[in-house]
């Protein structure tokens, strides 16, 4: 009876150990465009709660450091062509806008040793109703697919 509940005991510890939550502390959002740093932000927190993971505000306790860049963020508005030969404002717009965002993605381990690193790009760009979108949401667009597109494959 004795050994039953030590083996019990012991498989209950282990299976504790096992799903143990793990810890990120989130080492640098970098961006030089301010509006489009502070949307990464949230963006990470989802992405981490539906990995079950926690974020720890002491990067000593972290299973995960993570760093995030937003190394280029583009906005153009192009002249719309096509408004000369089907001048209907605003089903076509005067100009088109896109936006295009480049992330860096890297996840290290506490010993420095680096578990994920990665890059992408994100486009975001509408054609009806064109010259009516704000560069902000053209831009968060972007952002959203870029962040999308870097995060899929991770798992921690």
């Amino acid at each position: 009876m004795r050994r039953c509940i030590i083996v019990l005991i012991a498989v209950i510890m282990l299976s504790v150990a096992i799903n143990a939550e793990k810890k990120v502390f989130v080492k640098r959002i970098s961006c030089y465009d301010n509006e489009i740093r502070l949307e990464i932000a949230p963006l990470i927190v989802d992405w981490l709660f539906k990995m079950d993971v926690s974020i720890t505000t002491k990067s000593d306790e972290a299973d995960y450091l993570v760093q995030v860049k937003a190394s280029s963020v583009t906005f153009t508005r192009s002249f719309n062509w096509y408004f000369l030969l089907f001048p209907a404002w605003p089903f076509v717009p005067f100009t088109t806008p896109e936006a295009s965002v480049i992330l860096d993605l890297s996840i290290e381990l506490p010993d420095g040793e680096i578990y994920y690193s990665d890059q992408a790009a994100g486009t975001y760009s509408v054609y009806w109703f064109g010259d009516l979108m704000s560069s902000f949401k053209m831009k968060k667009g972007a952002l959203d697919a870029a962040f999308k597109a870097v995060t899929t494959p991770v798992t921690l």
